[in-house]
């Protein structure tokens, strides 16, 4: 919280108009505690403009320090139970995870500059942000149609896949990296030369997801997931 990254982008010849804005802001602590400040009044645009500027400059001090961080929520009625200090890989990145812990009635206070470091730094790190829709796609999915070469696939939470296909009655695996834009999924299959990139959607009611570009693949996600 108090840690102010040595590669350094906070120099700015601008002076923000708001006293507020008019004192060190170079670490987690004391940038969010004046952005919750400064959402309760009006900015000038100039002065919106250089908190946001300076939130974003905080991320990219954390990531070339070689410190990939991402801040999360925790807490509401039964309080602050899990690691407030924790990791998770993305893509084959780890990721250290800071939790902000909140109550019910102050849930939503951080938001604004929680959304504003997380974006920079999922950009950074070259990684898609995870939307309302990704959590849907973790788990097992089988092919119902019994026609189809393609038998199942497996998206893990790191966002990597394991896509199985049989043919000839030989099992081939394909692996590499999913995203998702809502509930459209994508496999990222750049790197094998049989196969193009795959799309398919997430029916939410049925828990199954229909291919897109390739007609034949109606996965149903299995029941231990």
């Amino acid at each position: 919280m108090s840690y102010i990254p040595k590669k350094t982008f906070f120099s700015s010849s601008y002076k923000p108009k708001a006293e507020l804005l008019q004192t060190e802001l170079n670490t987690i602590n004391n940038i969010s505690l004046y952005a919750y400040f400064a959402n309760k009044i009006k900015l000038p645009k100039s002065d919106e403009r250089y908190l946001e500027t300076r939130i974003e400059n905080l991320a990219k001090g954390f990531f070339f320090d070689n410190k990939k961080l991402i801040i999360s929520k925790t807490g509401g009625y039964n309080g602050c139970i899990e690691k407030m200090i924790d990791t998770f890989k993305l893509k084959k990145t780890i990721i250290t995870n800071l939790k902000f812990c909140y109550s019910c009635t102050n849930w939503n206070i951080d938001d604004y500059f929680l959304e504003t470091f997380n974006s920079k730094m999922y950009q950074l790190m070259n990684i898609k942000a995870p939307d309302y829709g990704t959590s849907n796609f973790n788990g097992e999915f089988i092919n119902k149609k019994k026609k189809s070469d393609f038998k199942k696939l497996v998206l893990n939470k790191d966002r990597s896949f394991q896509l199985f296909k049989v043919e000839n009655n030989t099992e081939k695996i394909y692996s590499s990296f999913w995203e998702n834009n809502e509930f459209i999924l994508k496999l990222d299959l750049s790197k094998y030369n049989d196969l193009k990139d795959l799309e398919f959607e997430y029916i939410l009611n049925r828990r199954k997801i229909i291919g897109l570009n390739e007609k034949n693949i109606k996965f149903k996600k299995t029941e231990n997931n």
